[in-house]
């Protein structure tokens, strides 16, 4: 992808992770596992892109021509090669992601606007509690303490990598 660190920190952010050893907690008893797997790749890809944008001086509620600007996803082709070498999507399923990333950009993107408060400036809790009901009907209190975990661990990384860099 990119030579620069701090995009390398960002792509592995979401690709040089175990998704199934890191989330077990969520996983763990999940009627569909293969699916919640794609939606925890498809949040922390988000996460990653929506960490670079703000720590770039961007913001969220920027508006273009009156419409509301959604965190850019990378490009499908890579999301859609790393998502196979991860085991999240198999052969042929690179509409799935597509569709996923259609979706999910923007309600995340919303989520946090709409929920910045001075003890979550940028939102993420409530993105996070969007990726919970998006991942689990009854979470249990432990896959919710490592989503939450998961979502702080890497914005904090991207942030520490983005100031080294």
């Amino acid at each position: 992808m990119h030579a620069n660190p701090l995009h390398l920190a960002i792509e592995a952010s979401y690709r040089w992770i175990d998704y199934r050893q890191a989330y077990a907690a969520v996983l763990e008893g999940h009627a569909n596992p293969q699916s919640c797997l794609l939606e925890l790749f498809v949040f922390r890809v988000w996460l990653s892109q929506f960490a670079l944008h703000h720590l770039q001086g961007g913001r969220a509620d920027e508006e273009d021509a009156g419409h509301s600007k959604s965190t850019p996803p990378p490009p499908l082709w890579l999301l859609s090669k790393q998502a196979q070498e991860a085991g999240i999507i198999g052969d042929g399923q690179a509409d799935l992601l597509a569709t996923l990333l259609q979706r999910r950009f923007p309600h995340y993107d919303r989520a946090a606007l709409a929920s910045r408060s001075v003890e979550d400036p940028l939102g993420l809790l409530a993105a996070t509690s969007v990726l919970i009901s998006q991942s689990s009907r009854r979470p249990t209190e432990a896959a919710t303490s490592c989503l939450l975990r998961r979502t702080l661990g890497q914005y904090s990384g991207i942030k520490h990598a983005y100031q080294l860099g």
